[in-house]
């Protein structure tokens, strides 16, 4: 059974896709919510495997945020919205499989749950396998596709405003994430966050001087703060 949750603040929107979620076997609407408030005050946060909302809070990355702190991979999202630039803005986002308009057809809706089944399947697989070795890459959001990185490729990683940037030997990939979710979802043996700004592979320093550190010919400050709870102790 596929858990969903409806986010949005158009009645409209609620109606219908109340309706038609509910119709559709093998999916369980867990909650429909008019608002963020409303959303944190349920009680079925840890079970959603796919949410839908509305644009608006998607763009701000307000409810990702909220229900994905950890950067997992679920739930993922699915972006209701009245107007395709909105929509297509948050194809960017990580954890976005689809976008419906207000128009949206009924077989437009049945192929977005197909997307959504597809998608949590193949998650599924991918999270079975980490059990059962160990986890060795990350899935990245490029040009609208999920890119497999290895994690030996990553010397480091720098928020730039509302991205961030993984920098590996040979090219620079521009992500939409937030530097404290993706720095979670690294292995913290291979990995520590050394600024507000920086996160760096820790086999790959190559000096450290004064309050900076060496990688890749890039000099990278470090603060205390952050250098002290990564791996100034076993310096």
């Amino acid at each position: 059974m596929i858990n969903a949750v409806l986010l949005s603040s158009d009645e409209v929107t609620r109606e219908r896709m109340t309706e038609f979620i509910s119709s559709v076997e093998g999916f369980s609407l867990l909650g429909v919510y008019r608002d963020m408030t409303s959303l944190m005050a349920g009680e079925c946060l840890q079970d959603i495997d796919v949410l839908y909302a509305d644009a608006e809070y998607v763009v701000r990355r307000a409810v990702l945020s909220a229900i994905n702190p950890m950067d997992n991979k679920k739930p993922v999202v699915v972006v209701l919205s009245n107007d395709d630039a909105d929509a297509l803005k948050c194809y960017e986002i990580a954890g976005v499989v689809d976008y419906l308009v207000a128009t949206s057809s009924i077989d437009r809706l049945y192929l977005s749950m197909h997307k959504v089944r597809t998608m949590l399947s193949m998650i599924d697989v991918c999270m079975q396998n980490t059990v059962t070795s160990p986890k060795n890459y990350v899935f990245i959001k490029v040009n609208k596709k999920m890119v497999r990185l290895s994690l030996d490729d990553i010397y480091y990683v720098e928020s730039v405003k509302d991205y961030i940037k993984i920098v590996t030997e040979k090219k620079s990939f521009l992500v939409y994430n937030t530097l404290t979710n993706f720095t979670a979802s690294l292995p913290s043996s291979r990995f520590a966050r050394v600024h507000r700004s920086y996160t760096i592979s820790l086999d790959k320093v190559e000096a450290i001087d004064g309050n900076t550190i060496e990688i890749l010919n890039t000099r990278i400050p470090f603060s205390k703060k952050f250098m002290k709870e990564a791996f100034m102790p076993t310096l």
